[in-house]
């Protein structure tokens, strides 16, 4: 049986308010270079209804190693070259959360299949997901294949997948904006840059 008008106007009145459907373009540039990571997170933090700002997270929230060693810490600067890896994410994500008291909690999804990030991503919630910069293939290096299990390569770049429409997905990618990707494309991307995606919810 198919649900009555009052049942879909709730549904669509439902999704209208997700956080999905309040995700904005957040960019990066020009102050933090390599600051994709902070810069998705404020995106996720301000479609959950959080006043977050990169600044904000930056220096008060990711904890900070050049030994580009520690998955758990921005390796690098944001306002030079660094990246981060999905457990630093979590770590700032959850102390920004807690001290707010907020009953968020940060997920770290790496292992998991394409078909999970979609389903979260059609219930409302927008997804940290680690790509590339331009949507190009991964560029892997010999000499740092990996941090602490998780890869990495020369290419690094985080983005926010927040919908689908027809064959493309949408993302707020904090270099360029609002973007439309390829799904097929998106979802090679996402196994080939080694799986890694982080969810608040």
């Amino acid at each position: 049986m198919a649900p009555s008008l009052d049942a879909q106007l709730h549904m669509a009145s439902a999704r209208a308010l997700a956080p999905a459907a309040r995700v904005e373009e957040l960019l990066q540039l020009p102050e933090f270079p390599s600051g994709c990571e902070p810069a998705s997170l404020a995106i996720v933090l301000r479609a959950h209804g959080l006043a977050a700002t990169l600044p904000e997270l930056v220096e008060g929230y990711f904890t900070y190693d050049d030994t580009w060693e520690h998955a758990d810490r921005y390796q690098g600067d944001p306002r030079g070259a660094g990246s981060a890896m999905p457990p630093a994410v979590v770590a700032a994500a959850t102390q920004y959360l807690q001290e707010r008291g907020s009953g968020l909690t940060a997920e770290d999804l790496t292992g998991s299949p394409f078909g999970r990030i979609k389903d979260l991503v059609k219930r409302g919630l927008p997804v940290m997901v680690w790509s590339t910069v331009d949507a190009e293939a991964p560029v892997y290096s010999a000499l740092r294949p990996s941090v602490e299990g998780y890869p990495w390569y020369r290419n690094f770049h985080c983005v926010v997948m927040y919908g689908i429409k027809d064959h493309d997905v949408l993302v707020s990618d904090p270099l360029v904006g609002l973007v439309r990707h390829d799904l097929s494309w998106f979802s090679f991307l996402y196994r080939a840059c080694g799986q890694m995606a982080v969810v608040v919810s």
